[in-house]
């Protein structure tokens, strides 16, 4: 991964040159190319999307030793909150689902019992996998919009922070990535190769990208978004009725 630091006067498309994984971001951003030799701060303000943000999330995409510090930049939070979602939905409506076809095609292939442990073993991860997004989707990110709102009408208001706190979320955000590791060690120790391998190889190239994709895509939620709510939280209090 490129270990520079990515900054609002770099040029996008050589940003993109150094390291092509930045198109998952730009995809899941609204970002269209075609944007010439612009800067990464022309074109966040061209798509409405606040710069500090993007370079956090950029950063922690393409550099695993990236340490975001995030301080009490609230107005980071829609970005945020807009990368994540997205992520969600490709996630769960495209590579997922992709994977899964693929190693149904395997099995078919293999024609070994023991690979239908390996369509099992996945097909149990999806169900993991959509429960702890889609507590995110219905119960995290709502609260997380409705204390924003909160904080952008700097009124005196009764609070979601009655029943919820981000605390909560905190302590019940599994790691949904072991399983992946686990999959993968199947498939390259201890499942012998009877085929010729080019699906096999398809597969776990697939299950290493969402692998790292869903590392980032944790860290952002870990590293900045927690964090940053947990600030909000404690500015909004002296405001808050809880009654």
């Amino acid at each position: 991964m490129d270990l520079k630091i990515i900054a609002a006067n770099d040029i996008l498309a050589n940003v993109i040159h150094s390291n092509y994984r930045v198109l998952v971001v730009l995809d899941r951003m609204g970002i269209k190319l075609g944007f010439d030799n612009k800067t990464i701060e022309q074109i966040t303000r061209e798509n409405n999307i606040n710069t500090g943000a993007f370079l956090i999330i950029l950063n922690i995409f393409c550099n695993n030793n990236y340490i975001p510090d995030v301080g009490k930049n609230f107005e980071f939070i829609p970005d945020f909150l807009r990368y994540l979602k997205s992520s969600h939905h490709y996630f769960l409506n495209e590579k997922i689902p992709a994977i899964q076809q693929n190693i149904h095609k395997l099995v078919y292939h293999l024609h070994d019992s023991r690979t239908d442990l390996v369509e099992s073993f996945y097909n149990k991860y999806i169900e993991e996998v959509t429960e702890h997004m889609d507590y995110e989707n219905e119960t995290v990110f709502p609260y997380i919009e409705d204390i924003y709102d909160v904080f952008l009408k700097k009124s005196t208001i009764s609070s979601p922070m009655a029943e919820y706190d981000i605390s909560i979320y905190g302590e019940h955000h599994d790691d949904i990535e072991d399983v992946l590791k686990d999959l993968k060690n199947i498939l390259i120790r201890h499942l012998p190769q009877k085929e010729q391998g080019k699906t096999r190889r398809i597969v776990l190239q697939q299950l290493f990208e969402l692998e790292s994709d869903l590392y980032s895509h944790t860290r952002i939620e870990d590293e900045v978004l927690i964090p940053l709510v947990k600030e909000l939280e404690n500015d909004l209090r002296p405001l808050i009725s809880m009654t």
